[in-house]
């Protein structure tokens, strides 16, 4: 049936409706309970019967409004579809100027949303759904756009694009809908790349990928994977850094070996590089180099380029599988980098901070290192492009001055409160909803700073940190607990997954993985399973996947990119780390 989708998400909001009322009269209240349990029952029908007896504007009627939404659910589930449009939109209008909780609105509004999509009244809908503001059911929301919208004409969809144009999911149909056509008029190609510069994303239709993808496939019965890291270092002082890789290479291992249980044969390669230049150009000269079917590595500054440049000339694709360097994969088709970019990492918490908390002006501090300024500066140009506003911009120093300095970027939204007068009860500050703070940097000295600022101001705003931050002995864990700290977890592993890759693991090397072991495990099984799936020569295959589960992380999705563009945002929720962000599957 059309509702189906949608059930499920429908009914769980009605709990909403259905608490506080005990002052009403009760035969209203009677009737009410009546048509509930009809509508429950799937008596839609009756329902309807007994619903409409409550839905009278007298001021001792407490049921009006949760008796109004019940009656446009029941003519919606039960195919009244233009009763069903026309209830809800006078339940709407009538619901603007009473003095209702937001959530019971929202909800009214996402009802309406989804009458409208299926009454194809998309401008209506569209509109509606706009004005939900920092939903729990952002997520529910992007599903019911990404399913009706693609479904609209061209020439619909390009109508709702003049009013709708900062919305993404909106954006993307427009794109994949004129991508799809045999010829694109120039205003088209215009508006093609509108979408790609606001949102980075191209559609897989365009016609450039669309010569790519004749190529036949290239399959192998076995695969030749080289793997370049530097095994041996000759500064003793770098053991730490030597067992990180090996720990990578034995996470490999594993995965080979499960990939062999598959029927996937992988011949793995292992060369010392020693991260000296010389070695690696004596290496790459060896003629069973052009054998080599991907190469995992080199991971060094000083040794990457020599072979990057080698894949590229004999066509031959390479992964390094711990950068997060954008640098290394721009202009080469042929590169990947198993981990998010930092400009993929930037985009994803700027789309959850514009999408789900409709939260537009950033507070952005960063730190001194190389990965801080390119983060941040990502994150500036992003949270630009998509119309919000920088509020502060600010390079910050771990020293004696952190906190103060912090203490002045944040001031605006988390001042100190002042301290009540005589006879006044003291009253919590309120945080500024529409904005939120990005903070890229790992050092103790501002992640502290950043959390104490907070703590004193007492108010509660988004603030997006690394990962990074969880190590931090000297931060309490309720700190992050009891407010909205949302963590960039780009390597999260599923605890629900890796129970047989810790036993393997164990039985092979009597230790625990470490994260580099995770991720030589999932960045070769990934692959190595691409290689199986399309060939040698995937890289447009690859392109077209949304979404594809992991097998000890969450997932990977290299869609239109060369990175990995599934980023976990991670908050704690009832005292456990849960992902909050949404990721798309075919």
């Amino acid at each position: 049936m059309r509702f189906s989708l949608f059930l499920n998400t429908i009914a769980s909001l009605l709990f909403i409706f259905l608490t506080n009322y005990s002052s009403a009269q009760v035969d209203y209240q009677s009737y009410y309970q009546k048509g509930k349990t009809q509508l429950a029952n799937k008596d839609y029908s009756a329902a309807r019967q007994s619903l409409i007896m409550v839905m009278q504007e007298d001021p001792k009627n407490g049921f009006f409004f949760p008796a109004s939404y019940l009656y446009s659910m029941a003519s919606y589930k039960g195919g009244d579809l233009k009763t069903a449009y026309t209830k809800i939109s006078e339940l709407i209008e009538k619901a603007k100027g009473a003095t209702l909780p937001a959530d019971q609105f929202q909800e009214m509004l996402y009802l309406g949303g989804v009458i409208a999509f299926e009454s194809d009244q998309s401008l209506q809908a569209m509109t509606w759904l706009e004005n939900i503001k920092g939903s729990k059911i952002r997520a529910s929301i992007q599903n019911l756009k990404a399913t009706f919208l693609p479904k609209k004409s061209l020439a619909e969809l390009k109508l709702l694009y003049q009013q709708f144009s900062k919305d993404r999911i909106l954006s993307e149909a427009l794109a994949d809908k004129m991508a799809m056509q045999q010829e694109i008029s120039e205003e088209e190609q215009k508006l093609l790349k509108n979408i790609e510069f606001a949102y980075g994303y191209t559609s897989p239709y365009a016609k450039k990928t669309n010569n790519i993808s004749t190529e036949k496939a290239i399959k192998k019965d076995k695969y030749n994977v080289a793997v370049m890291l530097p095994f041996k270092l000759k500064n003793e002082s770098s053991a730490r850094e030597v067992q990180s890789f090996l720990d990578l290479y034995e996470g490999m291992k594993i995965a080979q070996q499960d990939l062999e249980s598959e029927g996937i044969k992988i011949n793995l390669l292992p060369f010392d590089t020693e991260n000296d230049a010389v070695n690696v150009r004596s290496l790459i000269e060896l003629p069973a180099m052009k054998n080599i079917d991907m190469f995992f590595g080199p991971l060094y500054p000083t040794t990457f380029p020599i072979v990057s440049e080698f894949a590229q000339e004999n066509n031959i694709n390479m992964v390094n599988p711990l950068s997060y360097t954008p640098d290394l994969i721009e202009g080469k088709k042929n590169t990947y980098l198993f981990e998010p970019s930092y400009t993929t990492q930037a985009k994803a918490v700027a789309d959850y901070s514009f999408d789900s908390l409709n939260a537009d002006k950033a507070y952005i501090i960063y730190g001194t290192s190389r990965k801080d300024e390119i983060m941040a500066n990502a994150y500036k140009k992003i949270v630009e492009e998509r119309g919000g506003k920088v509020m502060a911009f600010e390079q910050i120093e771990a020293g004696k001055s952190t906190f103060n300095k912090i203490r002045n970027v944040l001031s605006p939204i988390a001042s100190k409160p002042q301290r009540p007068k005589e006879g006044q009860t003291f009253k919590k500050p309120e945080g500024d909803t529409t904005s939120h703070i990005f903070v890229a940097s790992s050092e103790l000295a501002v992640a502290g700073s950043v959390i104490s600022v907070l703590k004193t101001s007492m108010v509660d705003i988004p603030l997006f940190i690394d990962k990074d931050w969880l190590k931090f002995e000297q931060i309490d864990m309720n700190d992050f607990m009891d407010r909205s700290v949302f963590f960039i977890y780009t390597d999260y592993i599923s605890p629900l997954k890796n129970d047989d890759f810790i036993k393997k693991y164990i039985e092979k090397t009597n230790l625990l993985p470490s994260e580099y072991a995770y991720i030589g495990y999932e960045s070769l099984y990934f692959f190595g399973k691409t290689m199986h799936k399309y060939g040698v020569n995937f890289q447009n295959q690859l392109q077209k996947e949304r979404f594809r589960d992991g097998k000890v992380m969450i997932g990977q999705n290299y869609f239109g990119s060369n990175d990995n563009q599934l980023v976990p945002l991670l908050r704690f929720l009832n005292n456990r780390l849960e992902i909050v962000n949404h990721f798309y599957k075919d």
